[in-house]
């Protein structure tokens, strides 16, 4: 059965009962005593009944001795309560009408006597300390058929005179003692969810199915001569380093990795534009396939994603198309070494010729180490800190005027080619 109530007067009764178990023996003097604790003999002792009802004040006052009202007069949406919390085993939340509807229910406590003042408060007095021993209403509230329907928090709630003057206003009758408590949180019981029934499974298909490829990444492995080697033969400057995800140009190969990637298989290529087979493969095995970037590639640098696809035999004598997660790649633009790779350059020289591939006017930048040289795209030609792109294969740059040896460096959709070249300042 769903969670929660269809009938509030079921709180409404239950604190109705409590406030009658309060006050079911009610013996005071008829006039407050002397001396606190004590009661002279002078004084006579007036037994009275109180009693309670869930009624509106302006419904419940008659002839009785004194009256207690706990009247249910607003109802709000509890705020904590409002959207379903993510359900284990990935199911998704419950929605409106199968969501249970959570509310704050706000009471009017209020005491009446027709006659004597006294009983107005001493009533009142035993209904506030009921309401205080019982701030927890917990697993007592029962529905027709005898289940549980929760546990509720009790609690005064603070109002201003001003407030408690605009509630009165709304009654018509004149305002006694009385104080506001809100009794939370009420759940409206909502819908059953309804019942899916699954088709009852007619026959079995068994087949052996390949384990379906996996990638955990990309990596390749640079090498290039350093400038050193020619400032000094005798000591060759071989630098390499590995980078992961692999960054490679055209014609250069880098590793796929990651497990059953054996048997024929094909490279999906996913980028700015539509998915595209390509026939990149250049040897494979079940943990890692050796890929080269033709020469030319094709496309333009930048990143990329690399998917393994091979065909799965079904249970109808065809094929399906399996297909692993996606890693990365960068595309690199290329710089042509030359020898030597460092370049000599005083103030003056015509402006140094960087050839190469992947060069795209507009979406290239080059530095010398730190320094950022400024892209010319006026046909004038290039002056000093700035370089101009010619054609995708060839760059015009001219340096600033500064001392030191500096790595020239070419980056193309934010993707950096392989180091190559150095130049001579003087």
């Amino acid at each position: 059965m769903p969670f929660g109530l269809l009938d509030l007067s079921i709180v409404t009764d239950h604190l109705v009962k409590l406030l009658q178990d309060a006050t079911s023996v009610t013996t005071f003097p008829t006039d407050p005593p002397v001396e606190p604790g004590t009661v002279p003999d002078n004084i006579p002792i007036t037994t009275y009944s109180i009693t309670v009802t869930g009624n509106a004040p302006d419904a419940a006052r008659d002839d009785s001795d004194c009256l207690l009202s706990i009247y249910l007069y607003h109802v709000t949406p509890d705020p904590y309560q409002r959207n379903t919390a993510v359900l284990p085993g990935g199911r998704s939340p419950l929605t409106a009408p199968y969501q249970p509807l959570a509310l704050d229910l706000y009471y009017l406590l209020s005491a009446y006597s027709n006659k004597r003042y006294i009983q107005e408060q001493q009533a009142m007095s035993l209904a506030l300390k009921c309401l205080y021993e019982n701030t927890l209403l917990k697993n007592v509230l029962l529905a027709n058929d005898g289940r549980p329907v929760g546990e509720f928090s009790l609690t005064m709630e603070v109002m201003s005179s001003d407030e408690m003057g605009r509630l009165w206003q709304s009654f018509v009758v004149s305002n006694r003692l009385a104080a506001v408590y809100k009794v939370s949180v009420v759940f409206i019981q909502p819908q059953e969810p309804p019942i899916v029934v699954t088709k009852p499974v007619l026959s079995v298909h068994a087949a052996a199915v390949p384990s379906m490829p996996n990638l955990t990444g990309s990596t390749r492995h640079v090498q290039f001569i350093g400038p050193q080697t020619f400032a000094n033969p005798a000591q060759k400057d071989v630098r390499t380093f590995d980078v992961s995800p692999a960054v490679a140009a055209a014609g250069e190969t880098f590793l796929l990795q990651g497990d059953g990637l054996a048997g024929p298989i094909k490279l999906r290529l996913t980028g700015d534009g539509p998915d595209q087979i390509v026939d990149w493969v250049v040897s494979n095995t079940n943990n890692s396939i050796t890929v080269q970037v033709p020469s030319p590639a094709g496309m333009d640098p930048g990143a990329y994603q690399l998917k393994v696809v091979f065909d799965v035999p079904d249970n109808q004598g065809g094929t399906i198309e399996a297909v692993s997660n996606a890693t990365p790649f960068s595309l690199a633009p290329t710089v042509t070494p030359q020898t030597p790779p460092v370049l000599n350059y005083k103030a003056g020289d015509p402006a140094l010729t960087i050839q190469g591939a992947g060069f795209l006017a507009g979406n290239i930048e080059v530095f010398l180490d730190s320094v950022t040289l400024t892209e010319d795209t006026k046909p004038a030609p290039v002056v000093a800190g700035q370089f101009k792109v010619v054609d995708a294969t060839h760059i015009q740059l001219i340096p600033p005027a500064m001392l030191g040896l500096y790595g020239i460096q070419v980056h193309v959709n934010g993707v950096e080619a392989t180091p190559a070249l150095w130049v001579q300042l003087t």
